[in-house]
Parts: structure tokens; sequence; C-alpha cells
């Protein structure tokens, strides 16, 4: 092939405003990965991977852990996460790296528990609902190393294995590669609207950027040196009802609040987005970029699961129905609020429901603006 490119099942761009490029890097490759096997599967949370990476003591000692080498949930269960030798003593990623909780116990998934910044991660707790479907998102043995090679990084995307490669000080996912350009294609974790390192580097904004092959077959990047390469096999995930939502914002996806829910259920709207609720604190910027949720990412196009009491297929008397608010609650130097709703659809498996108000409208899609409250309905 002259030419592979992964980043088409990749809609969910996170941003990373805290430590973890690791676990993010690790979310892109298992969304891919999922979405290959298993279309319009939810995308993956970092919430629980994080988790254990921050707080080792949950599930590797007492006091927090009264079986050490078992996670308690909420609902009472222990969970065993096995201890092994860690692939590579990264400082930065060697409690994590030391279980195979990928294998075990597997991961949840957005939605039912959204991945969150730092904030969060010292106190996060499981879900009863991620708890019950972690098991269907599990890897199917430990991650392999494979040699940092132009041969070899095209040999395994050609069998569409993305692949997680530590550099410099960072982590990223390698997604496809382009023979007339002699460039591998990568997804960072910076959101849809990072800037570019270096001077004359291709990286010009955006949620991709690229190393040539002459880079990797030297293992020095104009990131830093090329350090390990991974890639990971999955259990192919059982399908189940998901929501694909695609909202674009003219200056912060994170004005954004969105609800799921089934209509007249007697149990409450289920929060999808932010993935945090906003405090005084959260709004200081954490880095040069903007970071914390004033990451200004504009683009939001994800996969989240439906409601637990939705029964498929949606019909009249049986309808989902999306909650969309734009609290205008951050501020932005860059543009003005509002924004619009290219996509709301239900999905399972490949049965696909459209919401018909954006497929009726003209050109497309649904505007809102900042503190305007919008609701749709599938079916219309």
């Amino acid at each position: 092939m002259a030419k592979v490119d992964l980043s088409k099942y990749l809609t969910y761009i996170r941003y990373q405003w805290g430590s973890g490029c690791f676990n993010y890097a690790l979310m892109a490759v298992w969304d891919i990965l999922n979405e290959i096997n298993c279309p319009n599967s939810p995308n993956m949370s970092l919430a629980f991977a994080q988790h254990l990476f921050h707080r080792p003591d949950r599930w590797m000692s007492k006091p927090w852990a009264a079986f050490p080498g078992y996670y308690g949930t909420l609902d009472g269960r222990w969970h065993p996460m096995p201890l092994v030798q860690p692939i590579k003593d990264h400082p930065y990623e060697s409690n994590i790296m030391k279980t195979n909780w990928m294998q075990t116990f597997g991961n949840p998934t957005e939605g039912s528990m959204p991945s969150i910044g730092n904030w969060g991660y010292d106190a996060a707790q499981l879900t009863r609902e991620a708890v019950n479907e972690a098991s269907n998102y599990r890897m199917n043995g430990t991650p392999t190393k494979i040699e940092i090679s132009t041969t070899k990084f095209k040999e395994e995307l050609n069998k569409y294995n993305p692949i997680r490669l530590a550099v410099g000080n960072h982590v990223v996912a390698i997604v496809g590669y382009d023979d007339s350009l002699k460039r591998f294609k990568f997804v960072n974790d910076f959101g849809d609207t990072q800037y570019a390192y270096v001077a004359n580097n291709p990286m010009q904004g955006g949620a991709f950027a690229t190393f040539t092959y002459d880079e990797v077959d030297s293992k020095n990047s104009w990131r830093g040196y090329l350090e390990e390469a991974l890639i990971f096999q999955i259990i192919p995930p059982k399908p189940v009802p998901t929501a694909r939502i695609w909202v674009k914002h003219n200056s912060n996806r994170n004005n954004i609040n969105m609800w799921l829910s089934v209509e007249d259920s007697p149990k409450p709207k289920k929060k999808i987005w932010p993935p945090w609720e906003l405090t005084v604190e959260h709004k200081g910027g954490w880095d040069a970029v903007g970071g914390g949720p004033e990451n200004v990412s504009h683009t939001l196009n994800f996969t989240v699961r439906l409601p637990s009491e939705f029964i498929w297929p949606p019909s009249p008397d049986n309808r989902l129905v999306l909650d969309l608010y734009d609290s205008d609650a951050l501020d932005s130097k860059f543009s003005k609020g509002g924004g619009e709703l290219v996509d709301f659809r239900a999905n399972f498996g490949n049965h696909i429901v459209n919401c018909k108000e954006i497929l009726n409208n003209h050109p497309n899609s649904i505007k809102f603006k900042s503190n305007e409250h919008k609701r749709f309905y599938i079916p219309e």
C-alpha cells in the first residue's frame, strides 16, 4: 500500500491538561481498534486508567485495598488487578503498566464514566454502569513492543494496528503513513486547535501532525527521541446501543452542556458533556495552550452508550432525547459563543436511526446561540 490512514476511525479528539499522555494515546488506539472491529462503539473513558495510575494504593496496599491486588467498587465487589512486570521502566507509567487490568477487568466508556482532567482522579469511583460494562472492552493479552522503523510501522499499519509511540517526554498514537510524502501521521492529545511546537514544522494546527520516515528510522524526531513503540490486540467488543453526537462550537466546546434521556422515563437525564462541572478553579488556564476547560477545542464528535433503560429500536413511544445548552460559562478571547449540531444519531451495530430535524435542515445542521437550550428527538 502507498497510503494508510486509520484516523477515519477516530472522531473523538481528547484534550490533555494534566499528566497521563500514555493513557490518552492508549485510548486513541483503543477507540480505533473498537471502531474497526465493532462499528459505532462508544468512546473509551480514560478516567479509570488515570485513577489507577495516580492512586496505586487503592488496589496495591492497605488500608484502601482491603485485599491487596484487588480493586474495590461501590457495589461491594473486589476485582483482581494481577501484577505483572512493567514493559519498560518508564517512571511516569511504572505503576499503571505493572497491572494487566486491561485484560482482566476491562475499561468503561464515555458517558458511563466521563474522562475528567486532573481533578477527581484521587476520588474517582466507578459507577455501577461502568463496572457492569467494563468486561465488554478488554485487551487480548499484554501490549507487544515492536521495532521502531519505517518498515515495521508500515507493516503494522497495513494490518490496521495503530501504534502507541513514546517520543521525548510525550506519548502519541501513530495512525497512518503516506509514501508520497514519506511521513507518518499521528494524533496528539491537545484537542483540535493545537499549535506548531517548532518553526517550519508540519504541525500547523488541528489534531494531527507528522513524523518523517527519516525521523522514525533515525529514532530522532523534532519532538524528541523515539523510545518505545507498542501495539495492542483487543477482544472485539459486542455491539451496544449508542448515540453519536457531533457539535461544533465557535469558541470552546466545554461551554456545551448535553444530556441524554428516554422520553417519559422516571430516571434522571444522563449528563454526557462536559466531562466535569466547571468551578472557579477550573476557569484558570493550566498551561500556555490554554489548558483546563479553556483548551479552546471547537469540535466534539464522540459516541456514548444510550441510557440503560432505553430499549432498541427507537420508536414513537420509545424516543431518545438530547438536551443541549450553551452555558457561555467560559469567556473566550478568540470568538463568541454558540455553534451548530452537525449530527445526532442512534446506532446499534450497523443499524442507524438519524435525527430527522438535522437531516431535513439546510445545510444539514442546527445552529444554536449562547445561553440557548435546544432539544432533539429520535425519532421525530
